[in-house]
């Protein structure tokens, strides 16, 4: 009888853990935080597509990028952009800039502004880190100096940094 106590206490402790972790899980981190970001975000300016629960703005990007699948584009053309990633300009429009839209329930802030992309990669404080890259990718082009961070990323950019010399590219290049 006992060991049916203990038992039964061992169950009920595991489920109020799965519990814990399911609100934590699908309430916090799928409901409440993509809201309580959002509104953030409007008292700041910054507007966007609304969220729509575990699929953010995925939907409605696949429906924009089949409407343009018929679109053909003139070779001399340099505009690729309604092509390829219609969203970012539409949104552009409607919401102005910079915006905020979900990939899935992460936010994501799409700016158009160039020296303001120069300082937020320029920026050491941390908060700007690179994506992971898919496991796929990096078996095909391995983790080169693009994919690489901290440490690793400035003792690899120290070594290749003397070849890329004005007077280097010049022998490199046909002659100039």
């Amino acid at each position: 009888m006992a060991f049916l106590a203990v038992l039964l206490l061992v169950v009920l402790a595991l489920l109020a853990v799965a519990a814990t972790q399911l609100w934590d899980y699908a309430v916090v981190r799928l409901v409440w935080r993509p809201y309580a970001m959002s509104k953030w975000f409007r008292e700041q300016g910054i507007h966007g597509p609304s969220y729509s629960f575990l699929k953010g703005c995925n939907e409605d990007v696949r429906s924009m990028k089949e409407e343009t699948d018929r679109l053909v584009l003139d070779v001399g053309d340099h505009k690729y952009l309604p092509r390829i990633a219609p969203h970012y300009l539409k949104w552009r429009g409607q919401h102005g800039e910079p915006f905020l839209y979900w990939h899935g329930p992460q936010p994501r802030i799409c700016i158009f502004d160039y020296e303001l992309a120069r300082q937020i990669l320029s920026s050491k404080s941390g908060h700007f880190v690179k994506n992971d890259a898919h496991p796929t990718l990096l078996a095909l082009v391995g983790k080169g100096l693009g994919f690489m961070e901290g440490a690793d990323w400035v003792r690899h950019r120290r070594i290749i940094n003397p070849v890329f010399t004005i007077d280097k590219l010049k022998a490199m290049c046909c002659d100039i």
